[in-house]
């Protein structure tokens, strides 16, 4: 039965970021300041991301899957309050030698990847800047890439900022996150 435990924790110092251009800022490249915390920047209008690499616990039941909650903020140097994100999530299994070097090379053969979106708070009456909005976003094993519990994975966020949907034009700034059984 699951449980909604946490299975694992994403800090942003123990991310990398995916690559390429208009990456996230953030994790060994320097953490974004939001006030009096720290975390990973996702540019506007680019689709990048970063990732962790985590082994799920063996107890871990994943009855019907994982839900990944974040948490994220308004970047009070590159604000947009009130206005939409698109984010997309992703878990590969890691393991075998050629699904590893596959997964973390070329960000491929990933599960599915599912997208949540997530308003960024706007409030007239207080500063509009660097408020938090939590969202997440269930995945069903058979989107997990095969994942397992006592399996190493990596999980990618990447805010898909080219997306239509996303009007934020802004920084949003990723400052944590967990997986979560379910």
């Amino acid at each position: 039965m699951a449980t909604t435990d946490t299975i694992s924790t994403l800090s942003p110092d123990s991310a990398y970021s995916e690559g390429g251009v208009g990456g996230p800022t953030g994790g060994p490249f320097g953490l974004i300041d939001v006030y009096n915390a720290k975390g990973i920047g996702f540019n506007k209008s680019t689709s990048a991301g970063a990732v962790w690499v985590r082994r799920l616990p063996a107890a871990a039941s994943l009855g019907t899957g994982a839900t990944l909650v974040l948490l994220v903020a308004d970047d009070p140097n590159n604000p947009d309050p009130g206005k939409v994100a698109v984010f997309g999530i992703n878990i590969a299994v890691l393991g075998s030698a050629s699904l590893y070097t596959a997964s973390l090379a070329t960000n491929t053969a990933l599960g599915t990847e599912h997208t949540a979106t997530v308003t960024i708070p706007a409030d007239t009456a207080r500063p509009t800047t660097g408020k938090t909005a939590e969202f997440s976003n269930a995945i069903t094993v058979a989107n997990m890439g095969g994942a397992a519990a006592g399996s190493w994975v990596m999980i990618r966020v990447r805010r898909l900022g080219a997306n239509a949907s996303d009007t934020h034009r802004g920084r949003v700034v990723l400052l944590g996150g967990d997986l979560r059984d379910t």
